[in-house]
């Protein structure tokens, strides 16, 4: 009984000295919640009674208790606010999405006080967790866009413009900032969806229509560019600078209807400009329209009765006729302009071969420097 005894005795000295530390870490971990909670609950009701000091002193001492738990650092973030001290509530509001990184109000508050504080890195980041955390946060994805704008983010912000259009909650001013950006980085495809769009709405937009035609010129398409055009024109505002390149790219691609259609345009809009008036005629000759050729040729003539260009072309449309007077007649008048002497002399011995030894001689001497200029 008595090695018993003692064994007994030995092993309650020994649970006594290992348990107590053990046992006494647990308490005073318990103690520490109680007080945190405690001082917790205390400062949420000196807030509700608008006691701002003294909620912060109780907020203070449960966060020395406990700094652990987001919601106490969420809330008393929102005590700073109300006590106008914005610094110190992001810290909190950091703190809490450190915590609880999925925390959203949490989120929208330090997205709120970084924006605020220009600091637009951080509420960038801060509006992106919103977004990530609840994907149809329209107005979190606008401000991320408008962010990434400002930061110059061209290529980010149009993805969060095009993500807001495609979710249809974008308004005129998303698109038209979508439709700038895209066109800025050269995406000229997205940059007329987003045109287009708005066009729906603004028919009568003669930015938008500029822009539109713009867009149809860098993807290649001057057909399409055409019909922007042709509505600034209904509207009195007839480009002449986008007709000109509309012009030059069906030249370049073979679009010869188009081109006609834009030199139709460019002639109403500058009737004196007689260069234009003799493209459209020519033009009009290859497609076999001669009778409208002759028209413009004839108006043309009339402003400028010297033009050797004019006088060529009249003088071709009467020689299709059959009518070689009057065809000759119309080269001889274009003889007087410096410009296109050589050129009617041509067509005139095409008519009328040359008599005099001279004259062959000449004729042979151009057709060698025609044949030099032209090998084939």
């Amino acid at each position: 009984m008595h090695y018993l005894a003692t064994t007994i005795l030995s092993l309650s000295v020994v649970f006594s000295t290992v348990t107590r530390p053990a046992y006494s870490q647990v308490s005073a971990k318990e103690d520490s919640l109680l007080k945190a909670k405690k001082h917790f609950s205390f400062a949420v009701q000196y807030k509700k009674s608008e006691s701002y000091e003294l909620a912060r002193k109780n907020y203070l001492e449960s966060i020395a208790y406990n700094d652990t738990v987001y919601q106490v650092h969420y809330s008393y973030g929102d005590l700073l606010i109300k006590m106008n001290r914005p610094h110190e509530a992001r810290h909190e509001f950091a703190r809490s999405l450190d915590l609880n990184p999925e925390h959203y109000n949490s989120a929208s508050m330090l997205a709120r006080l970084c924006y605020e504080a220009a600091d637009y890195d951080s509420a960038l980041a801060a509006f992106e967790l919103m977004y990530r955390l609840k994907p149809d946060d329209h107005q979190a994805l606008r401000n991320i866009a408008s962010l990434r704008e400002h930061l110059g983010m061209k290529r980010k912000a149009l993805e969060a413009y095009t993500a807001l259009a495609e979710s249809g909650k974008a308004d005129t001013d998303i698109l038209e900032r979508a439709s700038g950006i895209a066109a800025e980085l050269g995406e000229w495809k997205t940059s007329l969806q987003f045109t287009t769009l708005m066009l729906e709405d603004s028919p009568d937009d003669t930015e938008l229509l500029r822009r539109g035609a713009q867009a149809c010129l860098e993807l290649g398409d001057p057909k399409e560019a055409l019909v922007h055009a042709e509505e600034l024109a209904s509207l009195g505002e007839t480009d002449i600078v986008i007709l000109e390149r509309i012009e030059q790219l069906a030249l370049r691609i073979g679009d010869t209807e188009t081109r006609i259609n834009a030199l139709t345009l460019h002639n109403a809009a500058d009737r004196r400009n007689t260069g234009i008036t003799a493209e459209l005629a020519e033009n009009l000759l290859v497609r076999g329209k001669q009778e409208l050729a002759a028209e413009y040729i004839a108006k043309g003539l009339e402003i400028k009765p010297d033009d050797g260009r004019l006088r060529i072309l009249m003088g071709n449309y009467y020689h299709k006729r059959g009518e070689n007077d009057k065809a000759i007649a119309e080269y001889e008048a274009a003889l007087k302009d410096e410009r296109w002497k050589d050129d009617a002399q041509q067509f005139i011995w095409q008519i009328r071969p040359p008599a005099s030894e001279d004259e062959k001689a000449e004729r042979e001497f151009f057709e060698r420097g025609r044949e030099a200029q032209d090998p084939e």
